[in-house]
This record gives structure tokens, C-alpha cells and sequence, in this order.
């Protein structure tokens, strides 16, 4: 059954997926492990999500996080915190999409994954610039991540958070320092000959 459901995924077949790893949930006992439940949850609640039905996306990835927290799995809660996060997102409820998004930063500062947690701030960020059109705390949480990134000595995070705080420069009028962004991204880019970057750059 879980090669079935890997195949599924590969294929983007997702309802034989759902209809799969519904059954290895269903094959659970009592006496099955605990984080062996939390994923079958988690998998099933990307599946979900896949196919739209955030309702019970939601149910089967607050199961798995309500396991991951009381076994104080940490980096899977991290996890699966955004995870809820990009669902209710999807779904249009931006502040608890903003709820989940920061308890997963705080998981994965705690834990010490700080490219993880600059992650965050960029998704935050990317909520309020995308979906609240609230240019200046976009430009603070992209900030931030920037932050992390040039500390961490990640030049590809780093150019995608100089990009990403061009355009909220860019979005209110202020032109001159969004190009000073976009320039510094580009040449970054091109020290990295990174083709997704370039393009963007251009």
C-alpha cells in the first residue's frame, strides 16, 4: 500500500493516493507507533489539500501535529505547522494562515533550523504582500529572512529576499530602491548561474 501511494504521488494521481493511504490509516492498530500514525495523517491531509478539500486537509494535519506535540517531535511539527499553514492560505483564512506560519517560526528557531525559520519570515511576508497588500511588514519579515540568509552565507536565499523586498518597493512608488534590489539579486544570480533567477532578474 505505501508503494501505491509513492507511486500515486510520483504520478500526481492524487485521488488513488487518497483512496491508498486512506486504507493504510485504516490498517492502524492500537499498538501502532505513534509517529507511524502522525505521518499517515500528514500524508493523507497533503492529499487533502492536493485535491481541495481543505476542511479535512485541515482535520488530518491537526491530527498529525496534535501527535508530533505531544511526542515533542519539534522539527516534524515545524513541519507540519506550515504546512497548515499553506492549506488555510489556500483556503483564504490569511490570519490563521499568519497563526501557523509564525508557531512554525518559533518551532524552528527554537530548534535552531535557521534556514527554516528565514523560510517562515518569507511566507509571512509573502501573506501580507499577496494577499493583504501590507507592502511594509512584507518588507519587514523579507528583511529579516535577508537577514538570516547573508548570516547563514545562503547567497540563493539571499537573492530570492532581495527580489522579493524590490517588489514591495516597487509596489508602493519607490522605484530607485527597488532597482538597487533587483540589481543586487541579478548579480548574485549571475555569480550562481542560476536560470530561475536570471529570468526573474530580467
Amino acid at each position: 500500500t505505501t508503494l501505491a501511494v509513492e507511486t500515486a504521488f510520483e504520478v500526481s494521481d492524487y485521488e488513488k493516493g487518497l483512496f491508498f493511504q486512506q486504507k493504510l490509516l485504516d490498517a492502524l492498530t492500537p499498538d501502532t507507533p505513534a509517529n507511524e500514525r502522525a505521518e499517515a495523517e500528514y500524508r493523507l491531509g497533503i492529499l487533502h489539500s492536493r485535491l481541495e478539500h481543505f476542511d479535512l486537509a485541515v482535520q488530518h494535519l491537526e491530527q498529525a501535529n496534535q501527535i508530533w506535540e505531544q511526542g515533542e517531535q519539534l522539527d516534524r511539527l515545524a513541519e507540519g505547522m506550515a504546512t497548515l499553514g499553506i492549506v488555510r492560505e489556500n483556503m483564504g483564512a490569511y490570519s490563521e494562515a499568519l497563526d501557523q506560519f509564525n508557531q512554525s517560526f518559533s518551532l524552528y528557531q527554537e530548534i535552531g533550523e535557521m534556514g527554516h525559520t528565514a523560510f517562515q519570515y518569507r511566507r509571512i511576508g509573502r501573506i501580507y504582500y499577496l494577499r493583504l497588500g501590507r507592502y511594509e511588514r512584507a518588507r519587514d519579515n523579507f528583511l529579516a529572512a535577508l537577514k538570516l540568509y547573508q548570516e547563514q552565507g545562503d547567497p540563493q536565499g539571499e537573492a530570492e529576499a532581495l527580489y522579493e523586498v524590490g517588489l514591495t518597493y516597487e509596489k508602493v512608488g519607490l522605484f530607485d530602491q527597488a532597482a538597487e534590489r533587483y540589481h543586487q539579486a541579478l548579480s548574485i544570480a549571475k555569480e550562481l548561474e542560476d536560470p530561475k533567477l536570471l529570468t526573474t532578474g530580467d
